[in-house]
């Protein structure tokens, strides 16, 4: 079996991951920002844990046509006629996974949080205005992100109030947008600040099909 096929299952909580465990289940799932220093690691995988839930995941490397892969519509039926072009709002670094106990699939997108800031969606039927954020935040933010260039991991003071209420205004953003696309294709949408692909830099939108 292709390594990257396996079931994604952090360690359990009691047991304490050594660094190589962490980095071999961040590389599975291409998780490139977060094997760029030690420190990215860890944190990397926190995020990665908080994201699996205690659900056995299943990565999915390949890329797939979107909504017809959540919904498993066959090859050129009308569901994947009307969808296998559609895209989300803030798509990057998209990835694949089933649950294996629920047969559920689930897909992330992992955009940088500047990104979505500035992000009008003008390519898709769901616009939206820019963000005008603090010059504070964006040189720190910036700065922190350039820190790699240095081979240094420099975290986002979140604490400082100009960086906490920046980035819940983005995340509010993000999850009002993803709701809005969510809504009209039947899908669920959740939004957090654990992306995992590069940590504290990038959001985590997470879609599955509606239950209700």
């Amino acid at each position: 079996m292709n390594i990257q096929q396996e079931v994604v299952q952090p360690v359990q909580e009691q047991i304490v991951p050594t660094h190589s465990r962490m980095y071999e289940v961040l590389h599975r799932v291409q998780a490139c920002g977060a094997l760029e220093h030690p420190n990215k690691v860890a944190l990397g995988y926190s995020m990665f844990t908080d994201f699996c839930d205690g659900r056995r995941l299943k990565y999915e490397p390949w890329g797939k046509e979107f909504i017809p892969w959540l919904y498993k519509s066959r090859f050129y039926s009308k569901k994947w006629y009307d969808t296998y072009d559609v895209l989300p709002p803030f798509k990057d670094h998209v990835r694949y996974f089933v649950d294996q106990d629920t047969r559920a699939r689930i897909v992330t997108s992992q955009p940088y949080i500047l990104t979505v800031a500035q992000d009008e969606c003008e390519f898709t039927d769901f616009k939206c205005d820019s963000l005008e954020l603090p010059k504070e935040f964006t040189t720190i933010y910036c700065d922190c992100v350039n820190a790699r260039l240095k081979d240094q991991f420099k975290p986002l003071p979140i604490d400082l109030p100009v960086v906490k209420e920046s980035i819940d205004r983005i995340l509010a953003k993000a999850k009002r947008v993803s709701d809005m696309f969510a809504d009209v294709y039947g899908l669920h949408a959740t939004v957090s600040f654990n992306g995992w692909y590069n940590p504290q830099y990038t959001l985590l939108i997470e879609y599955s099909r509606s239950q209700t």
